[in-house]
């Protein structure tokens, strides 16, 4: 619990956390819910001071996530209807009761907290339609926009790091300190409390803050609260509690633009009559996709098209990844739901999925045609450095950072474990799985060898080999076609081809002047 973001929380607000404990489960005062936890309060306790310590409390917004912020329904939904095609989203979309569980019989409630503890699940939740757009402008108003939301009882162990992940996504590093986790909102100090909970009630029975219900249909026999019906409707409603600046109708425009990106710096046209303000159309025509990330001393990945009916190209850039065609530039998709740098964007061996590791070590799955994510996989702690499909596309070989844990293999498309690939001392950069039956992953190494594990699944009662046949590091390691021969590559300033058969060096390639980074065996046609 050192996170700048909770201290800086608890230096200013009285609220309280909730840790695990092997103690017996008690029941949330305003809720039928059983938490497997207990509640501390923190207030009292003496921590560093944050930079938000000198927020004035007759400026703080205190926002819910779940419903409010983030359309926690339509992820739900998604999952309901993957579990049960035939089912119809009415339910969901109309439902009576605020914990959504209790909308369904006996026997669908374990589904449906199924659903809500799978990890993954809180990471996500679309934003509610202009709701960051929203947070922004109240941000801008001079606004103090706290994020308090209470984690689900049932999903505690990733719900907080979650919305955390969210938070960083959408409204960037800043807002981190911006969120406190509580599971009694009535003891944190705000102005106004923006939620879609029909009634907030806990341990204070007369908050600070004034309750503003945000419209959902389980909430709508509540009339005595003020109620926002859109994030877009923010300003007239929070009136009646702040004092905003006035917005002139310029800016009223452009500020509920869909896309304020593309608003123009210069004042907006008018009509023929000269009196009512009107905004030019900008429509987008070409995507100018940026270069892939350099690292000095490393190598820059490309992967190409591996079916040959395009000559597209796949790398990272930056915190998107980038498909691109090598003859036309300006056809560009963007795949950019990381939220960490990614470190290495690779074709699957039909063509049909494209796999990008990140900076925080998680792995995407996605279409390369559509840029529709498919999966999202928690791969290791540490950033990825290579990816390897297998030809069957039903395993996924991963190498990084994570100390105790260089390599491994997960399964298609769960993400579940097939096996770690255990020996090397130092961080693992390449890896790549053969064709051959019985098939190897090779992994390469900073220790300067290269790993032959058999499998996928890699097993641990088989025997890995350890080849040393460079002096520095292996920067890349590629099973040829038909995986009787190895590739390697190394800042040895030497590339060499190993017969897989033999382990035993057939040919070596000299010359180079610098580390060698990327070898690649070619198809040759006659």
């Amino acid at each position: 619990m050192s996170s700048p973001a909770f201290q800086n929380c608890l230096a200013v607000y009285p609220f309280a956390l909730s840790f695990p404990t092997a103690a017996q489960p008690t029941k949330h005062p305003t809720s039928p819910r059983t938490w497997p936890c207990r509640t501390t309060p923190f207030y009292q306790t003496p921590v560093k001071c944050g930079p938000i310590m000198a927020l004035s409390l007759d400026k703080v917004v205190l926002v819910d996530m779940d419903n409010t912020l983030v359309d926690f329904d339509l992820e739900f939904g998604k999952r309901w209807v993957a579990e049960r095609p035939s089912d119809s989203l009415d339910l969901i979309k109309q439902r009576e009761h605020f914990e959504l569980e209790q909308n369904f019989s006996a026997d669908l409630k374990p589904l449906a907290i199924k659903i809500m503890s799978q990890p993954g699940f809180f990471i996500s939740f679309e934003p509610q339609p202009y709701a960051v757009e929203a947070i922004k402008e109240m941000t801008a108003a001079g606004l103090h926009v706290l994020l308090c939301t209470a984690p689900l009882p049932f999903q505690w162990e990733t719900c907080v790091a979650e919305k955390y992940a969210w938070v960083r996504r959408h409204l960037g590093e800043e807002f981190l300190t911006r969120i406190i986790i509580t599971r009694d909102k009535t003891v944190v100090k705000g102005r106004v409390l923006i939620d879609d909970k029909p009634r907030v009630a806990g341990a204070c029975e007369k908050p600070e803050w004034t309750h503003i219900v945000f419209d959902q249909p389980y909430n709508r026999k509540v009339e005595e609260q003020p109620r926002l019906k859109s994030w877009r409707d923010w300003r007239p409603v929070l009136q009646n509690h702040f004092e905003l600046p006035q917005v002139s109708p310029t800016h009223a425009l452009i500020s509920t633009r869909p896309h304020p990106v593309f608003a123009r710096n210069e004042p907006p046209n008018r009509n023929r009559n000269n009196t009512t303000p009107t905004m030019a159309t900008l429509n987008q025509h070409h995507v100018y996709a940026g270069v892939p990330n350099t690292t000095r001393g490393e190598p820059s990945r490309i992967s190409a098209d591996p079916t040959g009916t395009t000559d597209d190209i796949v790398y990272a850039c930056g915190r998107v990844a980038v498909v691109r065609s090598a003859s036309a530039p300006l056809k560009a998709r963007i795949f950019s739901l990381h939220t960490a740098q990614v470190t290495v964007v690779v074709y699957s061996r039909d063509g049909s999925l494209v796999a990008s590791g990140d900076a925080h070590g998680f792995i995407r799955l996605w279409d390369p045609k559509t840029v529709a994510q498919k999966s999202e996989i928690s791969a290791m702690a540490g950033p990825v450095r290579d990816i390897a499909f297998d030809h069957a596309g039903k395993f996924l070989a991963c190498v990084g950072d994570a100390r105790g844990s260089y390599a491994k293999v997960l399964k298609l498309p769960t993400g579940g474990a097939a096996g770690a690939c255990q020996g090397h001392t130092k961080r693992v950069i390449a890896c790549d799985i053969s064709s051959k039956k019985p098939s190897f992953v090779a992994t390469g190494s900073e220790d300067m060898s290269v790993g032959l594990f058999k499998g996928p699944p890699v097993r641990d009662i088989d025997t890995p080999k350890f080849l040393r046949h460079h002096t520095a590091f292996v920067n890349d390691v590629r099973f040829s076609p038909d995986g009787t021969k190895l590739a390697l590559a190394s800042s040895d300033r030497k590339a060499t081809i190993v017969d897989t058969g033999s382990d035993e060096i057939i040919a070596t390639l000299e010359g180079h002047a610098a580390s060698v980074t990327v070898p690649q065996h070619y198809h040759v046609r006659k």
